[in-house]
C-alpha cells in the first residue's frame, strides 16, 4: 500500500514538474512580465523627469532602453545556440524585434534635441543595424542581405522621420504622406519577394515551419508598428487628412506592381497619376515611380506596352518637377524630342507600331513651339535632330549586324 501510495506521489510530481517545465521554461511568462515592466516603467517615468536635466535623462532612459534590447538578443543566443531551448530562445528574439521599432517613441522626444538629437539619432540607426546582424548572428538565420536591409530601411525612415517634422520647414503633411508611400513601399516589396527564411541549426521540419511562421508574424508586427507611429504622428503634430484620397495613391501602385494583367498595371498607374493631380507638389516624384513600375512590369511581364508608359511617365516627371500651381506648365521641347526617340526605338525594336500614336499628340505643341524659334533655335534644333538621326542611324545598323547583306 505504501510502495502504490508513493508511486502515486511520484506521478504527481512528475506531472507537476511537466506543467512547471511547460508553462515556466517552454513557455517562460517572465520574459513577457519583464517586457510588460519595461513599457510601463518608461512611461511612468518619461513625464517625471525634471524640467531642467531633462535632456540628460532621456539620454540615459534611451541607453537603457538599448542596454535591455542587447541583454535580449544575448539571452535569446546563449538560448538558442548552447542549451538549445528554441521555443524560450524565439520569444525573447520577438520581444527584442517588438521593441527594435521603437514602441516607447524615444525617436520621437530624440528630435526634440539639439545637436545632441542629430547624434543620438545617428546612434540609433546604428544600433538597430547592429542588432538585426546579432538577431541573424543568434539565431542562425539564413537570410539574404536585401531582405534584412527592409527592416533597417523602416527603423531609419522612423528615426528620421520627426527630425523632418520638428527642423524642417516642409509642409507636414507631405512629409508623413510620403512616409506612408516609403512604408508603403516596403511592404509591398516584402509581399513580392515573400522570403524565406532559413535556419543552419539542426531543427527538425516542423520546427523549420514554425521558424517560418514566426518570421512571418515578425513582419505583420513591424508592420503595424511602423502603422502605430503613422497614427501618433498624427496627433502628435496636429496633421490634418485634408486629402485622403492621396493615401490611396500608394494602394493603386502597389496593385500595379504586384498585377500579372497589363490591363490591371494601365489602371493601377493611371488611377496614381489622377489622384496626385489634388496635390501637384507630388506629380513628378510620383510619376518617377509610376514610370519605374512601368519599367518592371514590361520586363517582368514581357509587355513591351508598358515601355510605353513608362516613357511617357519619364516625360510627365521632367514637366512636372517642381510645378505646384495650374496652369499646365510650357511643353519642354528638349524633353519632347528625348520621348520622341524613345518611343520611336520601342517602336522599331518591338515592332510595335501603337508607340507611334503618342507622337500624334505631340505634334501640336512641336509645331507651336518651333514657330517661335529665332534663327539660332532652328539652328540649335537641326544640330540637334542631327546627332539625334545619326544615333538612330547607327542603332538601326548595329541592330541588323547579323543579317547577310547584298556587299559580300
Amino acid at each position: 500500500m505504501k510502495k502504490e501510495d508513493e508511486h502515486g506521489k511520484m506521478k504527481q510530481m512528475e506531472k507537476f514538474r511537466g506543467v512547471l517545465n511547460r508553462w515556466f521554461v517552454q513557455y517562460n511568462p517572465l520574459y513577457f512580465f519583464s517586457a510588460l515592466c519595461m513599457l510601463l516603467g518608461i512611461f511612468f517615468v518619461s513625464p517625471g523627469l525634471g524640467d531642467k536635466a531633462w535632456q540628460t535623462w532621456e539620454t540615459v532612459l534611451t541607453i537603457v532602453i538599448e542596454l535591455y534590447q542587447l541583454l535580449l538578443i544575448t539571452g535569446a543566443a546563449i538560448l538558442f545556440r548552447y542549451t538549445k531551448q528554441f521555443r524560450s530562445a524565439a520569444i525573447l528574439g520577438l520581444i527584442a524585434t517588438c521593441f527594435m521599432f521603437d514602441t516607447t517613441f524615444q525617436t520621437e522626444v530624440i528630435a526634440t534635441f539639439d545637436r545632441m538629437g542629430l547624434l543620438m539619432m545617428g546612434n540609433w540607426v546604428i544600433m538597430a543595424a547592429l542588432k538585426l546582424v546579432a538577431i541573424r548572428w543568434a539565431f542562425q538565420l539564413r537570410v539574404s542581405w536585401t531582405v534584412l536591409a527592409v527592416p533597417f530601411l523602416a527603423v531609419t525612415g522612423i528615426a528620421i522621420v520627426p527630425h523632418l517634422f520638428y527642423r524642417t520647414g516642409y509642409d507636414q503633411d507631405i512629409i508623413h504622406l510620403v512616409a506612408v508611400w516609403y512604408g508603403t513601399g516596403l511592404a509591398a516589396f516584402i509581399w513580392a519577394k515573400r522570403p524565406v527564411i532559413r535556419c543552419d541549426a539542426p531543427l527538425g521540419a516542423s520546427q523549420q515551419y514554425i521558424l517560418q511562421r514566426i518570421m512571418n508574424a515578425i513582419w505583420m508586427i513591424w508592420a503595424g508598428l511602423y502603422l502605430y507611429h503613422l497614427i501618433a504622428w498624427l496627433f502628435t503634430f496636429a496633421i490634418t487628412l485634408d486629402k485622403p484620397a492621396l493615401y490611396i495613391a500608394p494602394g493603386l501602385l502597389i496593385f500595379a506592381l504586384l498585377s500579372r494583367k497589363e490591363k490591371q498595371v494601365w489602371a493601377g498607374c493611371a488611377g496614381t497619376l489622377f489622384i496626385t493631380l489634388f496635390q501637384l507638389k507630388l506629380l513628378g516624384p510620383t510619376a518617377c515611380l509610376v514610370s519605374i513600375v512601368f519599367g518592371v512590369q514590361a520586363w517582368r511581364l514581357k509587355r513591351p506596352q508598358l515601355y510605353i508608359g513608362a516613357v511617357l511617365t519619364v516625360y510627365i516627371a521632367v514637366q512636372t518637377i517642381g510645378w505646384y500651381n495650374w496652369p499646365l506648365p510650357e511643353p519642354n521641347l528638349w524633353a519632347m524630342f528625348a520621348s520622341a526617340g524613345g518611343l520611336i526605338a520601342i517602336a522599331y525594336h518591338f515592332h510595335l507600331m501603337t508607340a507611334l500614336l503618342p507622337l500624334l499628340a505631340g505634334l501640336f505643341p512641336i509645331i507651336t513651339s518651333v514657330n517661335s524659334l529665332g534663327l539660332k533655335g532652328w539652328g540649335v534644333l537641326l544640330i540637334a535632330m542631327a546627332f539625334m538621326t545619326l544615333i538612330v542611324g547607327i542603332a538601326i545598323n548595329w541592330s541588323q549586324r547579323y543579317k547577310p547583306t547584298d556587299e559580300n
